[in-house]
């Protein structure tokens, strides 16, 4: 739903057109990623050798590069991808385009119940593990 909401908002450009350029950009087939943001589309390189992300935003919700490289630094690039635009302009139609690693594991947003579960537990040592 969220990926048919983002290109409805775009009548000049379709997920097709993102596609073929994240396939030429990573360098093979991506698919969409499981996780799809509010205001951004996602897509991951299918084969595992490539392991790259490419996300298209629109230039007002483009990302902060500079706090993203804070993060890294704080939390290691191992768990905070850093961005860096796309080859070309990094700029699809009116679009942004941002390449990064994929950190690989699952997302916080999948795990939700897990992390909930018997009392938050998992959750609440997660959260002690990242203030350590």
């Amino acid at each position: 739903m969220q990926i048919n909401e983002f290109f409805s908002q775009r009548s000049n450009l379709t997920q097709g057109d993102c596609d073929r350029w994240a396939e030429r950009d990573l360098g093979g087939p991506v698919r969409a990623s499981t996780v799809q943001g509010v205001t951004s589309y996602t897509v991951e390189a299918v084969e595992d050798d490539k392991g790259g992300v490419m996300q298209f935003r629109s230039p007002d919700d483009a990302l902060d590069i500079g706090l993203i490289q804070r993060a890294q630094e704080a939390y290691e690039s191992r768990f905070v991808p850093c961005p860096r635009e796309a080859e070309g302009g990094g700029s699809l139609t009116g679009l942004q385009a941002y390449i990064m690693n994929n950190v690989g594991g699952v997302s916080a947003y999948l795990a939700r119940d897990q992390l909930r579960a018997d009392d938050n537990r998992l959750l609440r040592v997660t959260v002690k593990d990242f203030a350590l």
